[in-house]
């Protein structure tokens, strides 16, 4: 027995009409492409073009320098929070105590920020007296 299917799911022929171009301005479409080929191919590169994207690439942004900033930082950090620990243990090395000296100098060439200047001084100032008493015990 055949059930026949009305309704959306209905199986319809497909019929074609005679046309063969649905809308207008197909070909134009296809000339601009055309175009544009062959003016991209006429186009050269110049060496000064290259040159100037070349130090474009080689200027830092402002989010590298502050990643930098921030991790430097973040390493200052931990020395101290490890020179903490051998503060409380009573092992000071010697050696990074200078470390540290030598660290928080070249930071502070960096800063332009005057109150982080004056937190480089004192961490600088306290680990000199730290050495200073490192070298009266001995």
């Amino acid at each position: 027995m055949k059930i026949p299917v009305t309704g959306p799911g209905r199986n319809t022929q497909i019929r074609r009409t005679g046309k063969t171009e649905r809308t207008r301005g197909g070909s134009a479409f296809a000339s601009h492409l055309e175009a544009t080929a062959s003016a991209g191919a006429t186009a050269k590169v110049t060496p000064a073009a290259v040159d100037g994207l070349l130090a474009l690439q080689e200027v830092g942004d402002a989010t590298s320098e502050a990643s930098r900033a921030k991790a430097s930082a973040q390493g200052l950090l931990d020395q101290l929070d490890e020179l903490r620990h051998a503060l409380l243990v009573g092992t000071i090395d010697p050696a990074k105590l200078r470390e540290l000296q030598d660290r928080v100098r070249a930071e502070r060439i960096k800063v332009t920020d005057p109150k982080l200047a004056g937190i480089l001084d004192e961490i600088e100032l306290r680990a000199a007296v730290e050495l200073a008493k490192y070298q009266e015990s001995f």
